[in-house]
């Protein structure tokens, strides 16, 4: 048995394996920082109960391998203990500052934590060190867009699948995700709205002649009209040429991201329509995106 062994099992996600041999070397040669150190990790990535006792056998045999700090934290977060985890990075960081890769995870399990602010300082520190670093771009976009700021999170991952990362479009999703729940949301908000106003006659009466195409109801049309075309083009706005790239393949291959784009240029558009022209056409485009955008919500929901 031999450390390269161990490497290449890992490298084949070999786990069981990777442990027996680890533990074959660790017989006569319990002291052997490398092995304990590939040993925890084998074992943090099974998700094993044993994790974090021989994490912590890897720091205490090289308490200045930051490798060893690292997989400390991801068995401390898989056992339950993001704060300790987050510790452990913490130390990670303090051995080796200046390595993307400790930055980045130290950003993971910071906010996995829920240090928010810490886990925004890795990323940024490791995009200080390493401009390409795909995955601190991707996990500046995952605080983007848990705090709603859909535009900016649409940049970073872009950037990152431009870097290179295949897994930016599960995230775009999310995006077009919230704006179908909005527009879905607007489109039956508006509708609704529209038409119990017309038809209540004290209702219709104050806002004045014309009922459901009065002035005060299609102006109501238009700026929900506005409101909506706005967060899409804040969205847009922030989003780089290679976003443009990754929403295009994304809509090819996938039905109910287009469906969803779909039904809420359609509710702008109807809501337009209503407002300009005051025709019953109009709301008929509104509640068909309106269906279309809850169908597509309930699809990209479940997947």
């Amino acid at each position: 048995m031999s450390v390269p062994l161990i490497r290449e099992h890992l490298a084949a996600n070999r786990y069981f394996p990777a442990v027996a041999a680890a533990e074959q070397i660790l017989a006569g040669d319990p002291g052997n920082a490398e092995v304990l150190y590939l040993r925890a990790e084998a074992l943090t990535r099974m998700g094993h109960v044993k994790a974090v006792p021989a994490a912590r056998a890897a720091v205490a045999a090289a308490p200045v391998d930051w490798r060893a700090q690292l997989v400390l934290g991801r068995a401390l977060l898989k056992a339950g203990q993001p704060v300790e985890a987050a510790a452990a990075a913490r130390e990670a960081v303090a051995l080796d500052p200046y390595r993307p890769e400790v930055l980045v995870a130290f950003g993971e399990l910071s906010s996995a934590a829920g240090d928010h602010a810490g886990a925004r300082w890795g990323y940024e520190q490791a995009l200080r060190y390493a401009p390409a670093a795909a995955a601190a771009r991707r996990g500046l976009g995952e605080l983007e867009l848990s705090a709603g700021r859909l535009g900016r999170a649409a940049g970073h991952f872009a950037a990152a699948a431009d870097g290179g990362v295949a897994d930016g479009g599960a995230a775009f999703r999310e995006i077009v995700r919230r704006l179908v729940v909005a527009g879905a949301g607007v489109a039956s908000g508006a509708l609704v709205t529209l038409l119990v106003l017309g038809r209540i006659r004290p209702v219709a009466e104050l806002l004045g002649a014309g009922g459901l195409a009065g002035p005060w109801l299609r102006g109501l049309a238009g700026f929900a009209a506005l409101g909506l075309l706005a967060a899409i083009l804040v969205a847009l706005w922030h989003t780089p040429p290679g976003g443009w790239r990754l929403v295009g393949r994304a809509v090819r291959a996938d039905l109910p991201l287009g469906t969803g784009l779909l039904s809420v240029a359609g509710t702008v558009a109807g809501l337009a329509w209503f407002a300009t022209a005051g025709s019953a056409p109009g709301l008929v485009v509104v509640f068909v995106s309106g269906l279309l955008g809850w169908a597509s919500r309930a699809l990209l929901t479940s997947e």
